[in-house]
């Protein structure tokens, strides 16, 4: 994830990156693989994906929702 951050100035921008990456690398991994049946090029296209959602991450909003524990 370091390479991504490098790109982006903000650390606003940086906690919406990281929230983004963690939520959906997996997914994202998922869905490329289904198409394109090869891992290498699944981890590819999610690489330029992440690459420009991070030269693009001002454009994304961001609502982090907080989930409470009841006692």
């Amino acid at each position: 994830m370091f390479i991504y951050m490098a790109i982006i100035d903000e650390p606003g921008d940086r906690q919406k990156f990281e929230y983004l990456y963690r939520t959906y690398k997996g997914l994202m991994f998922y869905v490329a693989n289904q198409i394109l049946h090869n891992i290498e090029d699944a981890e590819d296209a999610v690489h330029e994906a992440f690459i420009a959602i991070a030269q693009n991450i001002k454009k994304f909003l961001y609502r982090h929702v907080h989930k409470y524990n009841r006692k």
